[in-house]
């Protein structure tokens, strides 16, 4: 077993085997003795505990690609039910998930967060006046030019 450490000290006993769906902690198993702990001292514990089952059920029955562009704006439409379930969520929390994700390196868990929010923002209307839609081009014309 693995120990995983939470931002606020909580320690979780893990199968190392159902791990492999993250790089990085695939990385840190094998850097580290079966003894010690691996820290994630950015994610809190309720993130890990919703990591944990994603990768425990990911292993029994993986998520196949969700089809682009959504179809529906209705993530149960596009998923199995397990995984539509699961990031039937606060907003919050997806995005919270999104970030460990990211870090942790898990793309099925980061695809399956995306494709939540996507269909969340389906068919949504733009409500910003021309005058907010540039002054929003404005204040982000840095992330184009990082482009």
């Amino acid at each position: 077993m693995v120990k995983i450490v939470s931002k606020e000290g909580e320690i979780f006993k893990v199968n190392p085997e159902i791990l492999k769906i993250s790089t990085f902690l695939q990385v840190e198993i094998e850097d580290h003795e079966p003894k010690e702990k691996i820290f994630l001292p950015l994610i809190r514990k309720d993130v890990i505990k919703k990591i944990i089952q994603f990768c425990q059920h990911y292993q029994e029955d993986p998520l196949q690609d969700i089809e682009k562009p959504l179809r529906t704006n209705n993530i149960k439409e596009l998923v199995p039910p397990w995984y539509g379930s699961f990031v039937d969520i606060k907003l919050e929390e997806i995005y919270e998930l999104i970030l460990a994700a990211d870090y942790l390196c898990i793309s099925p868990l980061n695809e399956l967060c995306g494709a939540a929010i996507a269909a969340l923002m389906k068919g949504k209307k733009n409500d910003f006046t021309q005058e907010e839609e540039q002054q929003i081009a404005e204040e982000n014309k840095w992330a184009e030019e990082a482009i």
